[in-house]
């Protein structure tokens, strides 16, 4: 994801999984689970940011991508609701026994340049 953006403008951000290690060299196909966690602060997040997208997801990489190569295992857009800096949210991966989580990471968040005008959709 960008380091920067700007309210009611969509984030894209990409999940890549590195097999390394034994792990590499032992499974020809390894099965994932990946959940896009909300803040820890409950509905604190709800004001922030809106998350399109899938939060959850299962997927299966196969071995010959080389040790090191980056797989990409799902996608989601966060749009910022506020100015300011963001912090994102973390993703974990698990993969059999073994669990994996994304470092903490924050966005930078420019006001937007046209108002926003709110609607009441019946």
């Amino acid at each position: 994801h960008s380091a920067v953006g700007t309210v009611a403008e969509p984030l894209q951000v990409c999940v890549r999984v590195r097999v390394a290690g034994a792990f590499a060299s032992a499974a020809s196909a390894v099965e994932l689970k990946v959940r896009v966690q909300q803040s820890e602060a409950g509905n604190a997040a709800q004001d922030r940011y809106y998350l399109s997208g899938p939060t959850s997801t299962q997927t299966v990489l196969l071995a010959g991508g080389g040790e090191g190569a980056g797989h990409v295992c799902t996608s989601f857009a966060l749009v910022p609701l506020r100015a300011g800096t963001l912090q994102m949210p973390r993703v974990q991966v698990l993969a059999g026994d073994l669990e994996s989580a994304s470092a903490a990471s924050t966005v930078f968040v420019f006001p937007a340049s046209q108002m926003l005008v709110p609607r009441v959709v019946a």
